[in-house]
């Protein structure tokens, strides 16, 4: 196999994602913010690979997605299935049936440029955190997922972090759906939620 690509996930949040994985027996999962696939990607993908399910992740930077394409494309991997496309529109291909049938889904995108910003102010994401992309994502999603469906989030414990904005949502809409199961101690905190009714 070719080298590894680079991620962004600690090894303790890389480990975690793996042992989640199999430990629920994932057979389908979602994916929010390939990069370049050698982070969360390649944690999921390792797992359903010993699962035997499947993975389908989204990356709306070419650049990103063709590296991790090249990377996936020569891989024992071939259970991951790649878009060229945000997440949010991904979402809207996908019937209700399908999205029933997910029972893990990390959301990690949306919201920044190739060049790490933000594609709004940091400002502009806490004053109005629906402003996020991820938050749109996780709000097309709560009603669609089944109860049990694993929920990871990324950047849970830093202010302007994706997963932060979408705990400010469930905290202010008094969202009693979700339970928090674990956090996963990082450089900006990996969340683990799970569906609950």
């Amino acid at each position: 196999m070719n080298n590894i690509p680079s991620g962004q996930m600690t090894d303790n949040e890389k480990q975690y994602i793996y042992n989640l994985v199999k430990n629920i027996n994932s057979k389908l999962s979602l994916e929010s913010g390939t990069w370049y696939g050698g982070g969360s990607t390649l944690s999921l993908a390792k797992g359903l690979y010993e699962t035997k399910g499947i993975l389908h992740t989204f990356e709306e930077h070419y650049d990103f997605y063709k590296i991790a394409k090249e990377f996936y494309d020569s891989s024992i991997y071939d259970n991951v299935k790649l878009y060229n496309s945000s997440f949010t529109n991904g979402l809207k291909e996908f019937s209700d049936d399908f999205l029933k049938s997910v029972d893990l889904i990390l959301l990690d995108g949306g919201d920044e440029l190739p060049n790490g910003k933000h594609k709004l102010s940091i400002l502009e994401y806490i004053n109005d955190y629906n402003n996020s992309e991820n938050v749109q994502s996780f709000i097309l999603l709560e009603n669609k997922i089944n109860v049990g469906c694993n929920l990871l989030l990324h950047d849970w414990s830093i202010i302007e972090g994706r997963g932060n904005f979408i705990k400010r949502y469930l905290e202010d809409t008094n969202n009693t759906k979700f339970e928090l199961i674990n956090i996963i101690p990082g450089s900006t905190g990996l969340a683990h939620l799970k569906k609950i009714k």
